[in-house]
């Protein structure tokens, strides 16, 4: 049996985390392990996580692990023979979506039995055959595809998708979920996309010894289409398994990390930017006329502090 281990970042969210949790342990397939990371929550996340486990969760043993003994920790084969172990790290510092989990990423391939990785948003809820689906999925078997997408749907209505992948425009560096606000039987499998929606992503071992860890240049968006573009130069595809339905509050993780929308702006931009001078530098110049366009749009708005952190990040990138 192929075993996945399950890798799921919490950044003060530990209640969704917990609902995530619930829902994989629920799971049809049951060879998988779990590994949480709290990317240095500035909450009660880890106290939380633990006492649920106490009460909640007697059948698995959560063991801590600080980002620090990793190495340490990995090192003992004995670590890996619990079967109902789980691993909480905890990070020394919040570095993002990509660090933080490349930590469990790191952790997990240093078990020679780990055959995938899937990355779930914490903020995500499956159905009780979302593993089984995604693993067995004939996809897997075409195109050399090296990692799979699920089509997501909105936790609160999952009878409406939220995406099932994204479109790229190259030019200005902006992109779009393709399937949004569509019914769920909406048959989407021969849409074209550029990249699978990284709230749900399962990779296998072998393109990920081949391609690499996420990108950790990207603090929040773009790491999932920094992996296509990578991943397509390898000879790597990518699919979405649209039987794979996972329920997603969209927007949690950075409502619980409390930021003002000022930042996530700012982030969301200053990926876009590294992303288009990685692969798209040819078309830097119609990144420059947006982002013009957009500083005079916030002037407009009377977002003056915003207008000018966007134009000094523009030429310190």
């Amino acid at each position: 049996m192929e075993l996945v281990y399950i890798i799921v970042l919490n950044y003060n969210g530990w209640q969704d985390t917990i609902e995530c949790l619930e829902s994989i342990f629920a799971q049809t397939y049951d060879n998988f392990k779990i590994i949480i990371v709290d990317n240095c929550s500035i909450n009660n996340s880890v106290v939380e996580i633990c006492e649920i486990f106490k009460s909640s969760f007697r059948g698995y043993n959560l063991i801590l692990v600080n980002e620090d003994d990793i190495e340490t920790f990995t090192s003992s084969k004995s670590n890996y023979s619990d079967d109902n172990q789980v691993i909480l790290i905890k990070s020394n510092i919040n570095k993002g979506y990509a660090f933080g989990n490349n930590l469990g990423i790191r952790f997990a391939l240093k078990d020679p039995l780990c055959n995938f990785v899937w990355i779930l948003n914490n903020d995500t809820v499956l159905y009780n055959n979302s593993l089984e689906i995604m693993l067995f999925s004939d996809k897997w078997f075409v195109n050399n595809t090296g990692f799979l997408g699920s089509k997501l749907v909105y936790y609160n209505n999952p009878n409406i998708i939220q995406g099932f992948g994204g479109k790229l425009n190259n030019k200005f560096g902006t992109v779009q979920d393709v399937g949004e606000g569509k019914d769920v039987s909406t048959i989407l499998d021969k849409t074209e996309i550029d990249y699978p929606i990284g709230a749900s992503i399962m990779l296998s071992r072998e393109m990920i010894e081949k391609v690499g860890l996420l990108c950790d240049e990207y603090f929040l968006f773009y790491e999932e289409l920094d992996y296509c573009q990578r991943a397509k130069r390898l000879g790597y595809n990518f699919s979405v398994e649209s039987k794979c339905l996972i329920k997603h509050k969209h927007a949690a993780s950075t409502q619980a990390n409390k930021f003002k929308s000022i930042e996530i702006d700012l982030i969301s931009l200053r990926s876009r930017i590294i992303f288009m001078k990685k692969y798209f530098s040819y078309n830097m110049p119609y990144l420059y006329f947006s982002f013009i366009l957009i500083i005079l749009k916030r002037i407009l708005k009377g977002q003056f502090l915003r207008s000018f952190r966007i134009g000094i990040m523009l030429f310190n990138v």
